[in-house]
């Protein structure tokens, strides 16, 4: 079988011994001699390709969960975007703002109610861009 070959190996090439296609999770490396990791190379990773034929380079495409991609480097949701408590790591974004705190620019960021609402603290976005919102409960 291919995987007896080259490990992590799902297409192999039997005229060069080689592999033509490395599992999820794993890239081309060595022009197909061996199967790498994702996370070997980007901490995290867990879908990638190689960038060229030898696989010195790799670009992630994406994370584990809660994990989030920003510049080919996987990086913690909730140190990324501040009062995150769910990530969406189909878009990189905030799915949802911890309490006191609203989804702002997509998801992209997590603001306090109470920046637009004085004594706000607790709220819905209005929008996708948070540019507005609904005030549930205001401080004592």
């Amino acid at each position: 079988a291919c995987d007896q070959l080259v490990p992590s190996c799902t297409t192999c090439n039997p005229l060069n011994n080689t592999c033509d296609t490395c599992a999820l999770g794993n890239y081309r490396k060595d022009s197909g001699r061996t199967c790498s990791a994702c996370s070997s190379l980007i901490s995290s990773c867990t879908v990638c390709s190689a960038d060229n034929d030898l696989g010195t380079t790799v670009t992630c495409t994406q994370c584990a969960d809660n994990i989030i991609l920003k510049n080919n480097i996987c990086v913690d949701c909730y140190l990324y975007i501040l009062s995150c408590v769910t990530c969406n790591k189909v878009n990189n974004t905030c799915a949802t703002c911890a309490d006191g705190n609203y989804r702002k620019d997509s998801g992209a960021a997590c603001s306090p109610c109470s920046d637009l609402v004085q004594s706000c603290v607790s709220c819905t976005a209005n929008n996708e861009l948070g540019t507005a919102i609904t005030c549930s409960k205001c401080a004592n």
